[in-house]
């Protein structure tokens, strides 16, 4: 094979290779959301009937046998009666008490990011606020480049465990301390992550993993990326980041994702890692909205929901039900009938009722109330 053969075919070989790998990002690789599929809904509460609304309490397990705790309602579809019912209401049910909770926060520093500031400013005040007891890392990471220092060498795993409690004031100063830093480039998520996994999957740790079933503490990362575009070499570490995830049964651990650059092939991974592990995963997300998501889903109890809707029709005794289906898996149809217990009038029927009582005041008491006082004049 001479020269320009030879040149040729390490060319064409160089090219397949280029396009597998973007055909690969550019897929929805419908393998990697197994993990977070129902696998089963399991009827918690059955339907009841309070005034016109009905609530039904549901338990979601994935097909790996775990609790489901990021199931949105956009995932819903609801059918109430064999119709399809657009109007509810979906949140997860939260615990009484909830168990103290362990968040590794980690900051991409190879671009300043206002929104990701504030999206852990909101996420602080909510849990100074409530008084819960939340313990958090927060780990900017980025290499080093010219004009600036590195962020997290992620070779010394001591530097991600610095857990304060949420209402440390340290906390803050050390935001506003990297609010002035210089902008680091580029940023190195596989190891940064990858050590994050590995700190918290120590089943020795008694922070992360002691308690009983009730008041097992939690875990959960919270990553705030930068997309970069053009970059072959990120791409393939999210891959290697996927991989990693399923090789070392670390999707039981949370890893919520939150971006806010414009998109790019990257994105579909990051959704993919946030979804296998039973995160949220957010584009352009408004602080406020997703920092108390994210406490919101820190609270409640796992893989538990509660599902509510106004019921149309609720003559006594009239009977209805209600079908759920969540990623192609659907429920039986749950029963329920329209009894006197714990039933008002739906608002038509009440405003009706209001109307025709002021009325017969009218008609019986003010004006013969008035009839009355003429008959006096006269």
């Amino acid at each position: 094979m001479d020269r320009k053969s030879t040149a040729l075919f390490f060319t064409v070989v160089s090219l397949i290779q280029r396009l597998s790998l973007i055909i690969f990002l550019s897929s929805d690789m419908p393998f990697a959301y197994a993990q977070n599929k129902v696998g089963e809904i399991y009827l918690k509460n059955p339907p009841r009937l309070i005034g016109d609304k009905v609530t039904v309490g549901l338990k979601l397990q994935g097909v790996n046998n775990q609790p489901l705790s990021a199931v949105e309602s956009r995932e819903i579809v609801l059918r109430v009666d064999g119709s399809l019912q657009k109007d509810f209401d979906w949140k997860p049910v939260e615990a009484a008490n909830p168990s103290p909770s362990w968040i590794l926060i980690l900051l991409d520093m190879s671009i300043k990011s206002k929104k990701a500031v504030q999206t852990i400013q909101k996420f602080i005040s909510i849990n100074q606020r409530a008084k819960r007891n939340t313990w958090i890392s927060l780990v900017p990471f980025g290499l080093k480049a010219k004009g600036c220092q590195a962020f997290l060498d992620y070779r010394d795993s001591s530097f991600l465990d610095h857990f304060l409690l949420s209402k440390d004031v340290k906390l803050q100063n050390y935001l506003d301390y990297l609010k002035q830093q210089q902008i680091c480039s580029p940023a190195e998520i596989y190891k940064t992550v990858e050590e994050s996994l590995k700190l918290f999957g120590n089943q020795g740790d008694q922070r992360f993993y002691g308690g009983n079933n009730v008041d097992k503490p939690r875990i959960s990362i919270i990553l705030l990326k930068t997309p970069q575009k053009n970059n072959p070499t990120q791409e393939l570490n999210l891959k290697n980041l996927l991989t990693f995830l399923k090789d070392n049964n670390y999707n039981r651990i949370p890893i919520d994702i939150l971006t806010y650059e414009s998109k790019y092939l990257g994105d579909n991974l990051l959704r993919q890692i946030a979804y296998n592990t039973g995160g949220i995963w957010e584009f352009e997300a408004n602080p406020s909205l997703i920092a108390e998501k994210i406490n919101l889903f820190s609270d409640s109890l796992p893989g538990e929901y509660q599902l509510s809707y106004i019921q149309q029709k609720t003559e006594k005794n009239s009977k209805h039900y209600v079908t759920i289906t969540i990623n192609d898996i659907s429920t039986s149809p749950y029963y329920y009938t329209i009894s006197t217990f714990d039933q008002t009038l739906p608002f038509g029927h009440r405003l009706f009722v209001i109307e025709c009582t002021v009325f017969l005041l009218f008609i019986g008491g003010i004006v013969p109330y008035i009839l009355w006082g003429k008959m006096l004049k006269n």
